[in-house]
């Protein structure tokens, strides 16, 4: 199946969500124009990803205008759309997630929280969120779509998991600052190589708090080639058209996943966790 993915490397002004989302319908009327199948935006866009304090008060809770005007460019433009924001939880203890809204021309509507937070440094994401409890690989039109999250990354049992769900396509949304320019891509080389799946890959675009983030954003194949990629430090909306029928057909040629042996890593794994 030919898919035409576009992936949104666009700023965020901190704390400000009604821009941000103004900037994001602009985003969405010109994924349509190009007639994208799929949109993707950075991590935390709605926020901006170094709001810190700001998110206790600018975190959205679901359902409210930002998803019902999603869901109905998403009906509107036959667009599958993610979108990167802060979540907030409306019952106690009123937790704020990093999460992923996701939207369907077919109404589906799904939120992924991000598990891995990246605390460390001067990135202090586990002072603001919790923790998501959910690995999930969607049900699309397209196929089975995985979503993470920057940091995500780092662990490769997740986008193992997500292979082993049937994920064709992995979505990874980033806020990756400069100081990691040099480590992603080679990071999705080998997740998408070891997983036999394409990766979409937008990261934030910027200066936010003295912080410069790359851009950088790109399209890898199955077989760890990167066969799209945006420009760095400059907005640009990467249009790309792949076909997902590639990752059935390798799969079915380099047999990873037959040549697995479980059986042998749970006694490790449970020793060490």
């Amino acid at each position: 199946m030919i898919v035409r993915i576009a992936l949104a490397q666009a700023p965020s002004e901190i704390g400000n969500v009604k821009k941000n989302w103004k900037t994001a319908k602009n985003y969405i009327d010109r994924a349509a124009k190009a007639k994208a199948n799929i949109l993707v935006f950075p991590e935390l866009f709605l926020q901006g990803y170094l709001a810190n304090e700001y998110f206790a008060d600018e975190a959205v809770v679901l359902p409210e205008f930002i998803q019902d005007e999603m869901t109905e460019l998403s009906k509107k433009h036959g667009l599958f759309i993610v979108m990167g924001l802060a979540r907030a939880d409306s019952d106690f203890p009123h937790l704020v997630y990093n999460s992923a809204l996701i939207t369907s021309d077919n109404g589906q509507i799904s939120v992924y929280d991000k598990i891995h937070l990246g605390t460390y440094g001067k990135y202090v994401e586990g002072c603001y969120f919790a923790p998501g409890k959910k690995i999930t690989a969607l049900t699309t039109p397209y196929g089975k779509i995985g979503v993470e999250i920057c940091s995500d990354m780092a662990f490769p049992e997740m986008a193992r998991v997500l292979a082993l769900k049937g994920a064709v396509l992995n979505v990874v949304i980033s806020a990756g600052p400069d100081e990691f320019k040099h480590v992603w891509p080679s990071l999705l080389m080998v997740r998408s190589l070891e997983n036999v799946f394409f990766t979409a890959y937008v990261n934030t675009v910027g200066k936010q708090n003295g912080v410069n983030f790359f851009g950088g954003s790109r399209i890898i194949d199955p077989t760890g080639t990167t066969v799209a990629k945006a420009p760095m430090n400059k907005s640009f909306l990467l249009v790309k058209d792949i076909n997902l029928a590639e990752v059935k057909k390798l799969r079915r040629q380099r047999l990873l996943f037959r040549d697995r042996f479980p059986e042998l890593y749970k006694p490790i794994l449970e020793k060490i966790y």
